[in-house]
């Protein structure tokens, strides 16, 4: 036989609290209500709503954020691609003047609003140019002007010395 439910308890009080006694067991009267009471489920309620607006103006953040990455991405990667066609043009035809005209692809124009293109040819020695290529856009309403540019080097080849 199991010692335990031969033990009584001890008619006392928990806490202050008055206690019945049921053969072993203990019991505690239950003096408090069950249930949520009203100003409990509206502090629920605001909690869950400075959540939630917490999270939205979070996602609208990270949207921002990764829509300058990519306009940074495709602005990068143009320079990239017009400082290589510059650098491809035979010495002579690599001047300022001569690169004028030059625009941005139809997939940087999408991406970059109010994208410009600007490209500078300096001629620092006689067989050395350094060539610079510059893109700035308006990012979003805040109407920054963002920028990336790119420098390189062109040296003259030995057979075009003079």
């Amino acid at each position: 036989m199991n010692q335990r439910w031969l033990t009584r308890a001890k008619p006392a009080t928990q806490k202050g609290r008055p206690t019945c006694t049921h053969g072993a067991r203990t019991l505690r009267r239950r003096t408090s209500r069950r249930g949520f009471v009203l100003h409990e489920t509206l502090m629920a309620v605001g909690l869950a709503m400075a959540l939630a607006v917490g999270i939205a103006q979070l996602l609208v953040i990270v949207a921002q954020q990764r829509r300058l990455a990519r306009q940074q991405e495709v602005a990068t990667r143009e320079a990239g691609n017009l400082m290589e066609r510059v650098a491809a043009r035979s010495w002579d035809d690599t001047t300022t003047a001569a690169l004028e005209s030059t625009a941005l692809s139809e997939n940087a124009s999408v991406w970059l609003p109010g994208g410009e293109v600007s490209v500078d040819v300096i001629e620092e020695e006689p067989d050395v140019k350094r060539m610079t290529v510059e893109i700035r856009w308006q990012s979003g309403s805040e109407s920054r002007a963002e920028s990336a540019r790119l420098v390189g080097w062109k040296f003259r080849a030995q057979e075009e010395s003079p």
